[in-house]
């Protein structure tokens, strides 16, 4: 099943020293893919990668992209992914979400799959998909997945 990828998560990926590092080198051994991230966060991991490590972690993750390892999921920015982003965010007008987590959801919604890997509980945890279901939040809920 598809999991969708949040900046977090490529980020402790990246950073060897990243409380979440751990984790997240192993859930990407474990969990099945394919990982798609959304386009609409990859601004945000190129800054993060850029500026807490150094560049060269940003063009592994490029590297990455071209390669496959994960699969860009293309914001459909006229359409459905900007709306639900949208209505996501309007709907929890109190949690300080961003568009990039609003987006990465949305996108899971679009890919009929409520795997998101992140280690950004507070903001995932507390939003429903479109049919008021939990997203399943890897690697910590490994065992729903």
């Amino acid at each position: 099943m598809a999991v969708v990828i949040d900046t977090s998560a490529i980020y402790a990926i990246y950073d060897g020293g990243d409380e979440n590092h751990h984790d997240a080198c192993e859930g990407f051994q474990r969990i099945p893919g394919p990982y798609f991230v959304a386009s609409a966060i990859l601004a945000e991991v190129d800054y993060l990668l850029c500026t807490h490590l150094a560049s060269a972690a940003a063009l592994d993750f490029l590297d990455a992209l071209l390669e496959s390892r994960y699969l860009l999921a293309e914001t459909k920015t006229t359409g459905v992914d900007i709306r639900r982003a949208v209505a996501i965010l309007r709907k929890y007008p109190d949690l300080g979400l961003g568009l990039a987590d609003a987006t990465v959801m949305a996108t899971a919604e679009r890919l009929s799959t409520r795997q998101i890997m992140t280690f950004d509980h507070r903001h995932f945890r507390a939003v429903t998909n479109i049919h008021n279901q939990p997203f399943i939040l890897l690697p910590a809920d490994r065992a729903q997945a």
